[in-house]
């Protein structure tokens, strides 16, 4: 018995020692196991976060495409349908899926912060976003990121001065500027050796200065070399506690054109800054018929077609003013409309046709046909074609052919007039077909219409406002030609302006543009602030007529009626002041060596004469808005020659421009303001398993 339990001790012991080497070696069996697994995972990890970057990578690329064109992701985030669905890649072997989420609503108006660079103080769109990475999938990942970015819309009109190419700001008389000026390329400031060019603040409304270029600064001009005048730059500093930023003197040195270095650009503080990032141009911008936004998302759009004739009566032929829709085509029922409020409101859309001289040249074309003679009120200066174009030439008191156009006695003057004689452009050297626009009395009978026999609605709220896009068809629309679009006696949009998010227009053709008086500038008591509607004008260039070229002129024994001043000599223009409240955006020729452009001061191009001489005191045009040059004319090529009875084209005004500071607000920008696109990444997290 005590054998048995002997033995049976001993066989217990036995097997306790043999569970203890089976637990021994299965612990070191697992501890083998799991620095294996261990090892390979440490080597996979790498691995699954570079694929997951990848897809990081791959959807940020893909997406971003979407917002540099200016547009906002399709579908719906929550059910991930649309732009917002998972999307597969691979890297190697592993799989990878990658998805745009929004996490937030959106979007939000912003300031951006001072220190980024070039855009630091300017108002954004804001749209944020982001992109979640997986491997193998984004329900079980084995690695995962997650990258969150900003996609910033930046309104161009928040520049006083906004040039794609070399800028020049070199003004004949004292001129003051508040707000930013931009160049992306080079930039000269100067002034005539009795005047001066300023730079500052304005508070309350403009309370920094921001002069940069992706070029140079220079201080004199670029097309002879010469440097004169006083030119003065606030820093980025009130030392004297006064409100304002301190003036600080951009000096000659001798009388030649230097290059600022970058030592003294830095005394400025961060106001002005040289060598910086391009701001690259609006996506996809065009101001071409048939495509682009202006005309693609247009109100309307009244195009003079001088291809097809339109049997205005018995015997009666015109060149056809229509209305197209967005592929180009006549809409018939809108041209119906529009015909109606032309016969009702006699002379608020009309053509300028080009006339005839007795040797049936048309006049321009040739300096020997009779319209090029020296006896600028004689009726050989100026004989319309009666026999095609009749009908433009009817008188507004009573409709009769106005076939006595030497007498001084006949209505041919008149406001109310379908054609006012024909318009000659000094600068260019030629006669212009000027389809005419009535904006004002163009909204206003719109707005009277009931609802289904309206031209538009008045109420489009839609990319702020309403669009209208005018236009000339012809032989020559797509090159150098003589074609162009004005709008006139148009000082009260009628649009409510004491609101928080007010309706505005825009103006855009791809012809030149005309802006005949005063533009924007009578509304009603406001409670906010908000004197005027937010309103652009964007074309291939900017033609400015004052109030004053209704009026008639009498030189001498000549009077002059309205157009025909074009072709009278400079005396017999003389301007008076006008006001406009409006964004340009315009095409601007460029200075070669000797030529000089024209510069900012005549970013807008004159045709009568401004100075005191014609006037005492000075006409003036008062101008607020914002200064923006993407290109070069397209249709135009008259050289900028300089003032005076030489070039026969016009004397500058007193120039009270200035930026207008509502578009600091963005509910304050004029419809389908151009905007540039900075997509910038804020956050990036990652997540293994």
């Amino acid at each position: 018995m005590r054998l048995r339990e002997q033995a049976g001790v001993a066989l217990i012991g036995v097997l306790m020692i043999i569970g203890l080497l089976i637990a021994a070696a299965t612990a070191v069996a697992v501890r083998v196991r799991l620095e294996t697994m261990g090892q390979a995972a440490f080597q996979t990890a790498p691995k699954n976060h570079f694929a997951a970057e990848a897809g990081i990578n791959r959807g940020v690329a893909e997406f971003r495409n979407i917002f540099i064109n200016g547009n906002v992701p399709t579908g719906n985030s929550g059910s991930g349908t649309g732009d917002y669905a998972v999307r597969s890649a691979s890297l190697g072997p592993r799989a990878i899926r990658y998805q745009l989420r929004e996490p937030g609503t959106n979007p939000v108006s912003r300031q951006l912060p001072l220190g980024m660079v070039p855009f630091g103080g300017l108002n954004s769109i804001q749209y944020n976003y982001s992109v979640a990475s997986a491997t193998p999938d984004l329900v079980n990942p084995a690695a995962q990121l997650r990258s969150q970015f900003e996609v910033n819309n930046i309104p161009i009109f928040q520049f006083a001065a906004f040039y794609n190419g070399t800028l020049e700001i070199l003004p004949g008389a004292t001129m003051a500027l508040h707000g930013r000026v931009h160049s992306n390329a080079n930039l000269y400031v100067d002034s005539n050796s009795s005047a001066s060019l300023t730079i500052a603040d304005n508070p309350p409304a403009i309370t920094t200065v921001q002069v940069s270029a992706v070029g140079d600064l220079y201080r004199g001009r670029l097309d002879n070399g010469a440097c004169s005048g006083t030119v003065t730059i606030d820093m980025l500093q009130d030392a004297n506690s006064d409100g304002r930023l301190d003036p600080q003197n951009l000096l000659c040195n001798g009388g030649a054109t230097r290059q600022v270095p970058n030592s003294e650009v830095a005394t400025w503080l961060g106001s002005v800054q040289v060598r910086v990032p391009n701001i690259g141009l609006p996506a996809n911008f065009s101001l071409a018929r048939l495509s682009g936004d202006y005309w693609s998302k247009a109100d309307l759009r009244i195009v003079l077609d001088l291809t097809q004739t339109y049997a205005a009566e018995a015997g009666v032929n015109l060149h056809a003013i229509v209305v197209q829709d967005a592929a180009g085509n006549v809409d018939a029922a809108k041209t119906a409309l529009l015909r109606t409020f032309m016969q009702n409101n006699r002379g608020k859309i009309f053509y300028n046709d080009v006339p005839i001289g007795t040797n049936s040249v048309p006049c321009g074309t040739s300096t020997a046909n009779s319209c090029d003679v020296a006896s600028v009120g004689s009726a050989a200066r100026y004989q319309p074609n009666f026999a095609g174009n009749q009908f433009v030439y009817r008188r507004a008191d009573d409709g009769a052919l106005d076939a006595n156009w030497a007498s001084t006695a006949d209505t041919r003057g008149v406001i109310g007039d379908y054609r006012r004689g024909g318009f000659y452009n000094n600068r260019e050297a030629k006669w212009f077909y000027l389809l005419n626009v009535d904006a004002q009395a163009l909204l206003a009978w719109n707005r009277a219409q009931a609802a289904g026999s309206q031209l538009f609605d008045p109420n489009d709220s839609t990319d702020g406002g309403i669009v209208l896009y005018l236009s000339v068809v012809g032989a020559q629309s797509n090159g150098l030609n003589n074609y162009g679009v004005r709008v006139f006696d148009s000082s009260n949009l009628g649009f409510a302006v004491n609101v928080a998010d007010p309706t505005g227009l825009t103006v855009s053709s791809d012809q030149a543009i005309y802006v005949e008086g005063s533009y924007n500038n009578t509304v009603p008591a406001v409670g906010n602030g908000h004197d005027h509607a937010p309103a652009a004008f964007i074309g291939d260039s900017v033609n400015i007529l004052s109030q004053n070229w209704e009026a008639s002129w009498t030189n001498g024994a000549t009077t002059y009626r309205n157009d025909q001043k074009s072709r009278a000599p400079l005396a017999s223009r003389p301007a008076a002041s006008t006001t406009i409240y409006a964004a340009f955006l315009a095409g601007v020729d460029v200075t070669s060596a000797g030529n000089y452009n024209g510069g900012l001061e005549n970013y807008p191009r004159f045709h009568e004469d401004w100075s005191s001489a014609a006037a005492n005191p000075q006409p003036t045009l008062s101008y607020r808005g914002s200064f923006v040059s993407l290109s070069t004319p397209a249709h135009v090529s008259g050289a900028w020659c300089g003032t005076g009875t030489t070039c026969n084209i016009y004397n500058p005004p007193r120039r009270d421009w200035d930026y207008d500071s509502l578009f600091n607000d963005v509910a304050m920008l004029p419809p389908l303001t151009p905007r540039f696109v900075a997509v910038q990444q804020t956050v990036l997290t990652e997540d293994f398993r």
